[in-house]
């Protein structure tokens, strides 16, 4: 989180009669500063680094304890599907990071699993949609994670930071030190990548004494790929907001954006009061007439090829058509090392996205690699989507109320990758794959082209050559 914006040159926004500064930090910096938490106490300073550490011990541990409660797994409908499918599985310790977060720690139920499983308020979306059977091995999961975080490893994650800041924040104490520690105006840049902990911190920030809140949030909620339900921003004390939207799109081609707001308009929980419908009054400046600019298309692998071998051959095409910036997202993680072998194999360097916000060299021709989650705030000329296929994106679960949950999130995914590209978007699927109902959809409405790529060619023995000869 930037508290101010950074700026090259500060001279011209600072009033010279008094004494002025802009102070630019993360909101992990700055928690550790104002709790005095050494940099040893957490995982990594960088905090999507510190998040990825989180998600990985909490999938060790949800891994373990689906094979120690056997028995409750086995009764569990929505447990058995997590344990059999790894591609599930990636997805719900996603989310079980998330319950752990806000509805166990937010709530200020880290010692308390009465209240947990027996509240008839849903603390969360998942939450809402567990027995309680599933809600003791949910918190099951939050104990083994916090032996292995906080008691045996001994170090922080971002939502103890958050809770922990929360709490000093809210003392009497700062309320007497506020008015000269507090910032008169903060800015955060990428609120959507804030949780409910983190969005409660933006007022107390403040200097509190003016009868509005001066924070400014700058935000596509569409790009909040996580699909949780956030507090609306009164509730989080920032009331009477007043919004800004921006009305130009500088990056993607009319056709593409038609596209991505075709997708986003079928969330459930996006356009609510917090957040008005922009999609009727954005405008493109990229021309769908420009030289490079093609309509949205959606290509099956050819009879014999692989994803992996389709995504190096348009990769090659589109080197030849002098598309020189391309970034491949892959969407279904069962595809992941077919992509990085077959793009590897082809000769072809690319870069590997890890975290989101990467800087890449914007002046040369570029590959990049990645995933829903670190494509964020990138710019492509061309954007492959990989594995968009019905049953695949989103996976196929039995709990209605999961399935929703993770439906509204593979469309976000889907709205992030597509407002990556400027003037190519390709959505490759394997041969003979059905796509997404979503995209199916689109296509009927001319959103969306359906290509036909040509069929891998095989090369034939000389003796097979002779006889198609003599056949004809």
């Amino acid at each position: 989180m930037h508290l101010c914006l950074k700026v090259v040159d500060t001279r011209r926004y600072l009033e010279h009669e008094r004494e002025q500064m802009l102070d630019v930090q993360t909101l992990l910096e700055y928690s550790r500063a104002v709790l005095e938490v050494e940099a040893g106490a957490v995982y990594d300073p960088d905090a999507q680094e510190s998040k990825a550490f989180q998600i990985q011990v909490i999938s060790d541990c949800l891994r373990n304890l689906l094979k120690v409660h056997s028995n409750i797994v086995s009764r569990s409908t929505l447990l058995s599907e997590v344990a059999k499918s790894d591609e599930l599985f990636l997805t719900f310790a996603s989310l079980t990071a998330d319950e752990i977060g806000l509805a166990i720690k937010g709530h200020g139920l880290v010692d308390d699993r009465k209240t947990y499983v027996g509240s008839e308020r849903r603390l969360s979306r998942l939450h809402g949609i567990l027995n309680g059977d599933e809600r003791n091995f949910m918190f099951d999961v939050y104990e083994e994670y916090r032996r292995q975080v906080f008691e045996t490893l001994e170090i922080f994650d971002t939502d103890d930071l958050a809770v922990s800041l929360q709490s000093r924040l809210t003392t009497p104490l700062w309320a007497m030190q506020r008015r000269k520690l507090g910032y008169d105006y903060v800015f955060i840049d990428e609120t959507q990548l804030f949780n409910e902990n983190e969005r409660r911190l933006f007022r107390l920030l403040t200097r509190g004494n003016t009868s509005h809140v001066p924070v400014v949030l700058a935000l596509d909620e569409a790009q909040q790929t996580r699909g949780l339900t956030s507090a609306g921003f009164g509730l989080l004390g920032l009331e009477q907001l007043s919004y800004e939207a921006l009305e130009s799109v500088h990056r993607s081609t009319h056709s593409i954006l038609q596209l991505a707001f075709f997708v986003i308009q079928r969330t459930t929980d996006l356009f609510g009061a917090d957040f008005p419908d922009f999609t009727g009054t954005t405008e493109p400046v990229v021309s769908d007439l420009h030289k490079l600019a093609r309509p949205p298309e959606l290509r099956r692998a050819a009879l014999g090829s692989s994803v992996g071998q389709e995504t190096a051959r348009q990769i090659a095409a589109l080197r030849r058509d002098n598309i020189r910036q391309i970034g491949i997202v892959c969407h279904a993680e069962r595809y992941w090392e077919e992509i990085h072998s077959a793009i590897s194999s082809a000769g072809v360097p690319f870069v590997l996205l890890n975290q989101r916000g990467e800087r890449l060299d914007t002046t040369r021709p570029l590959v990049a690699l990645g995933r829903p989650d670190t494509i964020g705030g990138q710019e492509f000329d061309a954007v492959l989507a990989i594995g968009l296929e019905q049953g695949v994106v989103p996976p196929r679960v039995a709990n209605h109320a999961l399935a929703a949950a993770l439906e509204q999130q593979a469309l976000r995914e889907m709205y992030v990758s597509f407002t990556r590209a400027r003037y190519r978007l390709i959505v490759i699927n394997s041969h003979r794959s059905a796509p997404t109902s979503i995209l199916a959809d689109a296509a009927k409405m001319g959103f969306l082209k359906f290509m036909t790529s040509a069929p891998k060619r095989r090369k034939l023995s000389a003796g097979h050559t002779r006889l198609q000869k003599s056949g004809n």
